[in-house]
């Protein structure tokens, strides 16, 4: 019995990476060309067609790519792919287990540089700097709604919208923050910075109970950060960015076993124990993304000089 188009594709792919993994030309086997994944026969070919047709390579497989893309099926087997994404659910868990064998350390530093040029050129095109306090360290900054509906709209899109905004010429609706005043924005309405500009109006219950458990929350909350005091990294003093983090990074896991509005209870009914530390929001969500803050590397600048 013959085999099915979309599982030819799929072992033609296999194939290839296979090749690639070995160092060989992914087209006919051959040893590949230093620097490229071909042979020289096939390079030179490949090459030659593009120069005799006059036809940008780079432009060529852009265009096959968004066409594939535009009709909704995968390009490695030809099935239907998955809600807002290119490849379907096999293809993708495929890839994910190839790329966690011999290339997964490039793969990733890759995709670190590439998510890091994208970042860059959104930060250039909304100003550069923090439109609320005019925060410009690089890590810092990050992509805000100005009319709210974010984390339904990247539920759309995808968790990363730098592509996304790179490829419809960096719209307006959208301004740089700083997480500190992002988090508020979002989460209050307002930023302190700037405490007679309400962005947006929350629409809060006023039943008596849910009074009475946002005045317990805040109780909690003043004894926690009583206790622990302001940023450990930048010294921020305002309550409102302040945010308890994990100091073994074990925050994900823990806040799955204690609720993550009763954390602060938690800490209060054990006594404020140790591991823990107070952050603003903008370097505990640094700190997770990037595994450093630029705070602490000014700092040990300043100590080296």
């Amino acid at each position: 019995m013959p085999m099915s188009r979309s599982a030819t594709a799929l072992r033609k792919k296999r194939l290839r990476d296979f090749y690639k993994s070995k160092g060989l030309c992914v087209d006919c086997g051959r040893k590949a060309k230093k620097g490229t994944t071909r042979c020289i026969r096939c390079y030179d070919g490949s090459k030659r067609w593009f120069e005799t047709n006059g036809i940008d390579k780079k432009e060529y497989f852009k265009s096959q790519y968004q066409n594939i893309k535009s009709k909704g099926v995968c390009p490695s087997c030809g099935k239907k792919a998955r809600k807002n994404r290119v490849y379907c659910e096999k293809c993708r868990m495929y890839q994910q287990n190839h790329q966690k064998g011999v290339g997964r350390e490039k793969h990733v530093a890759a995709k670190l540089r590439s998510r890091r040029k994208l970042k860059a050129e959104a930060i250039k095109a909304y100003g550069g700097k923090c439109a609320c306090c005019g925060e410009k360290r690089f890590e810092l900054l990050s992509i805000d709604h100005i009319k709210g509906g974010g984390t339904a709209h990247r539920r759309e899109i995808g968790p990363d919208i730098y592509p996304y905004l790179r490829a419809r010429k960096y719209p307006s609706g959208y301004r740089l923050l700083c997480m500190n005043c992002n988090f508020t924005i979002g989460k209050l309405g307002f930023c302190p910075h700037k405490p007679k500009v309400i962005y947006r109006v929350r629409k809060l219950a006023n039943t008596p109970k849910n009074i009475q458990d946002r005045n317990r929350g805040h109780k909690l909350r003043q004894q926690v950060f009583d206790y622990y005091g302001n940023c450990e990294c930048c010294g921020e003093s305002e309550r409102a960015f302040l945010t308890m983090d994990h100091v073994g990074g074990t925050g994900k896991e823990h806040r799955k076993s204690v609720d993550a509005s009763g954390l602060y209870y938690w800490l209060v009914k054990r006594g404020f124990p140790k591991g823990f530390r107070s952050l603003c929001m903008s370097c505990n969500w640094v700190i997770g993304i990037y595994g450093y803050c630029p705070h602490e590397r000014e700092s040990s600048r300043k100590l080296a000089a």
